[in-house]
């Protein structure tokens, strides 16, 4: 993230959500945020291409994480 976009607010993994479904659906304190936001970093430092990869989700609260990440995804049973 640029420090210019830091003291704008602007979110540091904005590019890899779908800003139109924030604010998201999870209980404050829930840790899925921490994931997702954990996830989107190790996705920038691998340097995989994004246009390869596809997020599969389950079901639950965690199942919802696809739907909120900019990416293919792929919402299934288990």
């Amino acid at each position: 993230m640029k420090e210019e976009d830091r003291h704008q607010g602007k979110n540091p993994i904005e590019d890899l959500l779908r800003m139109d479904r924030i604010p998201h659906i999870w209980c404050p304190g829930c840790g899925i945020g921490v994931v997702v936001t954990s996830f989107a970093e190790a996705l920038r430092k691998s340097e995989i291409d994004l246009d390869k990869l596809v997020v599969v989700s389950g079901i639950g609260c965690t199942g919802r994480v696809a739907g909120y990440i900019k990416l293919d995804s792929f919402h299934t049973t288990h």
